[in-house]
């Protein structure tokens, strides 16, 4: 049975604490079996697999058996890190042939730039407004406590 790994796009950037999805697809000449076995590796084909490696615990998401049946096998990885960045390679074998790997994708993960000003101008604006409004009332009841107590809020001298 002659079948090819394909992975798509060649790279991929994303920043720290985001998940990225890396895609691998089968393409076959003629009849084929869908028995066989997925694994990821990171660094060169042949590196280490992802599935047994402490450093993605709890990071990794396989697709199903119906991706799989589909000719799409997909891996999610979560909370990505600087040191995630690095070629990472599908590898498939099917019943009765070798094992055969896509051509790799690189992941480059960015460092998450902080916001310079994450001011919301309408905020800052309702604020101001909200603001001058409790000042507005606070004068009216100064003003209405003074009128009642002495008869007027502004004392005006008789010419």
């Amino acid at each position: 049975m002659n079948f090819a790994v394909y992975q798509f796009p060649p790279s991929i950037t994303a920043a720290e604490g985001e998940s990225v999805i890396l895609n691998c697809a089968l393409a076959f000449e003629g009849n084929h079996s869908l028995i066989g076995a997925v694994h990821w590796t990171r660094g060169k084909p042949g590196g280490y697999k992802l599935d047994t490696s402490p450093f993605y615990k709890n990071r990794l998401e396989r697709s199903d058996i119906e991706s799989f049946a589909n000719n799409i096998i997909i891996i999610n990885i979560s909370a990505l890190v600087k040191e995630d960045s690095d070629n990472y390679y599908c590898h498939v074998t099917l019943m009765g042939t070798e094992e055969r790997n896509g051509n790799g994708t690189y992941l480059q993960v960015k460092r998450k730039v902080p916001e310079e000003n994450n001011w919301n101008p309408y905020l800052i604006l309702g604020l101001g407004g909200a603001l001058a409004l409790w000042g507005l009332i606070v004068i009216v009841l100064i003003c209405g406590l003074t009128w009642q107590n002495k008869g007027m809020c502004v004392s005006v001298k008789p010419v």
